[in-house]
């Protein structure tokens, strides 16, 4: 079964999010900061990381994926958030981004892309 590390600090959208990725066939481990989620990551890496990009205010979705890309260079990572695409794309070139969502995300669009990057 595929692992999937949700790094998500809205409750809600963590829990309705995880539900579908499980249903969807996925191991899911989630996260609502960057010291759980670095945590969670290095003791059982994914691969695939779905991680909001504005965290806790002090960190970013990017940090997570830059800390554990390093121990986990082929580490597939899709980011969700409100920010320009293009944007984030440009500062993430040294990452394994294979999908940026704009939020408000649509689930069905976050599973669909799941599937696609770490088939069940």
């Amino acid at each position: 079964m595929p692992k999937i590390l949700l790094v998500e600090d809205d409750e809600i959208s963590s829990l309705v999010l995880s539900s579908i990725l499980e249903d969807g066939g996925y191991e899911v481990r989630k996260a609502a900061d960057f010291a759980a989620a670095i945590a969670s990551g290095t003791s059982e890496p994914p691969q695939l990381l779905i991680t909001d990009w504005k965290l806790d205010g002090i960190h970013t979705g990017k940090d997570v994926a830059e800390a554990l890309s390093q121990s986990n260079p082929s580490l597939k990572v899709i980011f969700i958030s409100g920010r320009e695409r293009d944007d984030i794309v440009a500062e993430t070139q040294n990452l394994n981004v294979v999908a940026v969502i704009s939020k408000p995300c649509d689930f069905d669009e976050v599973l669909a892309v799941s599937q696609k990057h770490a088939p069940t």
